[in-house]
């Protein structure tokens, strides 16, 4: 279990403390990552992440985040329930979605997650488009100025409640791409430390290290009798988008994504007597009605279909 949390400050003795109840919390030996990718004269924000073993599966664990000897970097306690064992054949529910939306479009997406309620809901598979930062500049009042990581803290702290009880698995969309609003455009500082997704990257700890992934770009997990093998439609294939609003070097170059995809789910495949489901995510569909006038592939539609599906 990964567990991921942001400050204003660095914390020196960033750390984390877990338990089977609310008084029996201890202090876990685990290495916790800090990382600031934006900075400028009134704003930094770093990203905490600290991946913890050992963990009973199925089970409901207590938890608080941040700084041994300062309290004002130290969370409340939350809790949340580890993944199912792939012998537990048991049902279970989890939520899939995509394109969050932005702004008053996505009020009713908002109130819907947090209404979730974690004894019943196992897990939440967010299949790109997540905060919807980069159209910021769209938004009433915000066309002049940089919203881009007002919009993209707001977003996350309304999403608190569910992120901080249920497990939130991302993959890319091309809304996680970078800034292009006209503040971004006149700073060649801003688009540089915002391009290719590195807001995304930077915020969320996906399981790719230990799924010989990249990133939260591409990895695989596994919940039950159930392996996701998680995708990126927008990088690293022939014929990819470009996603690019600016002139530095092009978005992607991750590494060999169809090498990957091909050797996890051949692995997934030979896993299949215990862990028989296998669901692949990306972004963009694979088959679009929209992207195959005539019933035939065109653009981007057809670029994903010959590089994924033969695989």
């Amino acid at each position: 279990m990964t567990l991921s949390w942001s400050t204003y400050a660095q914390v020196q003795d960033s750390s984390v403390w877990i338990g089977n109840s609310e008084d029996s919390l201890k202090l876990v030996d685990t290495p916790v990552t800090q990382t600031s990718y934006y900075q400028d004269e009134t704003y930094n924000m770093f990203h905490h992440h600290a991946t913890v073993s050992g963990l009973a599966p199925r089970t409901k664990y207590f938890y608080k985040v941040g700084s041994k000897i300062n309290a004002t970097y130290t969370s409340d306690v939350y809790s949340f329930m580890t993944a199912r064992a792939a012998t537990d054949n048991s049902t279970f529910n989890m939520v899939i979605y995509g394109d969050f939306g932005a702004g008053n479009e996505s009020k009713d997406t908002l109130a819907y997650v947090n209404a979730l309620n974690p004894d019943e809901v196992d897990l939440i598979y967010h299949i790109g488009d997540i905060g919807y930062a980069d159209d910021a500049w769209l938004m009433p009042g915000q066309l002049e100025g940089f919203f881009y990581e007002k919009v993209y803290n707001g977003w996350m702290n309304s999403m608190a409640p569910v992120m901080g009880s249920i497990p939130y698995m991302v993959l890319v969309g091309n809304h996680e791409a970078g800034c292009h609003s006209p503040a971004c455009a006149e700073s060649a500082y801003k688009m540089n430390a915002l391009r290719n997704y590195t807001a995304y990257n930077s915020r969320f700890k996906m399981p790719s290290k230990e799924t010989g992934g990249t990133f939260n770009v591409w990895y695989s997990f596994e919940h039950g009798p159930i392996h996701f093998t998680s995708l990126s439609s927008e990088t690293d294939y022939i014929g990819e988008p470009s996603n690019e609003y600016a002139d530095p070097p092009r978005n992607g170059n991750f590494g060999d994504q169809l090498a990957w995809v091909e050797a996890d789910l051949k692995k997934a495949d030979a896993k299949r007597a215990n862990v028989p489901w296998i669901i692949v995510g990306l972004h963009r569909p694979l088959y679009d009605i929209y992207g195959c006038p005539n019933g035939v592939p065109e653009g981007h539609n057809a670029n994903i279909q010959a590089a994924f599906e033969d695989l």
